[in-house]
């Protein structure tokens, strides 16, 4: 899924579905948390093992992922 939307403000934003090309963008971003806000989610989203599996089960239809 690919679908792009328009913001109140203008902006356009796409929403994608999660790849193997975004680990290191979202292990980046899971890492820019302060720690004490990662301790409220459910998984190990600065593990690069963890993100990788996610999104292997994202590839074979298991879960949804999207960005």
């Amino acid at each position: 899924m690919k679908k792009p939307y328009s913001l109140k403000d203008n902006r356009s934003v796409t929403v994608r579905d999660l790849t193997t090309k975004d680990v290191d963008m979202s292990l980046n971003f899971f890492n820019s948390l302060p720690e004490i806000e990662r301790r409220y989610l459910r998984s190990k989203v600065t593990d690069r093992n963890h993100i990788e599996a996610r999104i292997q089960s994202s590839l074979s239809g298991q879960i949804i992922r999207r960005i």
